[in-house]
């Protein structure tokens, strides 16, 4: 073999190796935006439940919202409840049920423009702890402690906040999937500042009770 094939074959050695294999795997690239905020967890356990309640109010999805409440159809013995600031018990002459629930929340994230409103929710402790509602109950229903949140709803042409207190409790359902679910929600006023209650929200949304 003459010199002149020598460099043509050593020339077709080194660019092979030198090019990037068309057929080897490479890391997949980052999604853009944020895709991983889409995703709600199968919730397995209760801290589960309380990331995807945060998530379903800002992304303003209905089906993943309610799916976060205990349906009394499945478990009799966990009916959802909700609780309100005392301030208001009057207006909340019935037990709301998860068919208020979804009424409230259907039409607080329905509005004329597409875009509206923008949801903000946060919990304003710096941490959620979870105890069993008693010592039989470690493995199935738990309770929170007294957390301080901050909800930022804001419309085209205002902004509404609400600040104050909630307790849940959570259970997990003793059919399959034995997933966890809130069951009751309890609303405290902050100092005695009933308008930035979640309670006022919801009678505002479903009947304009105590609107401006």
């Amino acid at each position: 073999m003459n010199k002149y094939y020598q460099r043509i074959i050593l020339g077709i050695v080194l660019l092979i190796n030198t090019c990037t294999n068309p057929f080897s795997t490479r890391e997949p690239e980052e999604p853009s935006g944020s895709l991983s905020t889409q995703i709600y967890e199968p919730a397995i356990d209760p801290f589960i439940v309380i990331k995807n309640f945060t998530r379903s109010i800002e992304q303003k999805n209905i089906t993943k919202y309610m799916e976060i409440f205990q349906d009394e159809s499945v478990d009799p013995t966990h009916q959802f409840r909700f609780i309100p600031e005392k301030y208001y018990l009057e207006e909340f002459n019935r037990r709301w049920t998860l068919m208020d629930e979804y009424d409230y929340f259907n039409a607080l994230v329905h509005s004329a423009n597409n875009d509206f409103p923008h949801i903000k929710f946060e919990i304003a402790d710096s941490a959620i702890i979870l105890t069993p509602i008693n010592v039989s109950a470690s493995d199935d229903s738990m309770v929170t402690n007294n957390f301080k949140y901050r909800l930022v709803i804001e419309y085209v042409d205002h902004t509404d906040e609400y600040f104050a207190t909630m307790i849940l409790r959570l259970a997990k359902s003793k059919v399959s999937p034995e997933y966890w679910h809130i069951y009751y929600w309890r609303d405290y006023a902050i100092e005695n500042i009933y308008t930035k209650t979640w309670t006022y929200l919801k009678l505002k949304s479903v009947s304009g009770v105590g609107s401006d």
